[in-house]
């Protein structure tokens, strides 16, 4: 079961498991199922900003991908925006 203490590792390793070899992103589709898969880990906890935040990806055609820096901002807006 994640805590919110382990869930930064969890959160990190699954860009490096989504990520093709070789590459520094994840591919936009993947990213959205997973950022969505993700925050449910946690029972009692989900951003409340992942679904607008999935919109916005899937809106802009020219997102092809979010690289690992843009995975990890995500994270941290989350915990510091509520």
């Amino acid at each position: 079961l994640l805590t919110v203490d382990n869930f930064n590792v969890f959160y990190n390793h699954t860009f490096d498991l989504l990520r093709p070899e070789g590459k520094k992103y994840v591919e936009k589709d993947m990213a959205c199922l997973a950022l969505q898969a993700v925050w449910t880990q946690i029972p009692g906890k989900k951003s409340p900003h992942v679904d607008s935040f999935v919109e916005y990806l899937n809106s802009k055609e020219a997102i092809l991908s979010v690289n690992q820096d843009q995975w990890k901002s995500f994270v941290q807006f989350s915990k510091q925006v509520l």
